[in-house]
């Protein structure tokens, strides 16, 4: 570790970017600004899959970011969905106990 930093410190451009690898990972991907439709139910994550296509299509974001912007969309829609089952499963069961 030592020689490398003292060949980074001496100009070695490789030895400066092996340390720095170790100091900063790499960003994976790029930010990416879309102006989505609120999703609120499970129906909703149709529209901003939709706005997703859209780009892909237009070339404005690349298929791999809007692979990666459709799977959280997607993870959203299954929470919304487990959380609405939930509340339907514990009103069926409150029912249930007052019968």
């Amino acid at each position: 570790m030592r020689a490398v930093l003292a060949a980074a410190q001496n100009g070695d451009i490789a030895a400066a970017t092996l340390i720095l690898k170790r100091c900063w990972p790499e960003t994976r991907g790029r930010p990416v600004r879309l102006s989505l439709p609120p999703i609120r139910t499970a129906a909703d994550a149709v529209a901003a899959a939709a706005v997703i296509v859209g780009e892909v299509s237009k070339g404005t974001i690349s298929p791999e970011e809007g692979q990666s912007l459709a799977s959280i969309i997607e993870v959203q829609r299954r929470t919304i969905e487990m959380t609405e089952l939930a509340a339907r499963l514990e009103a069926l069961e409150r029912d249930a106990r007052h019968r």
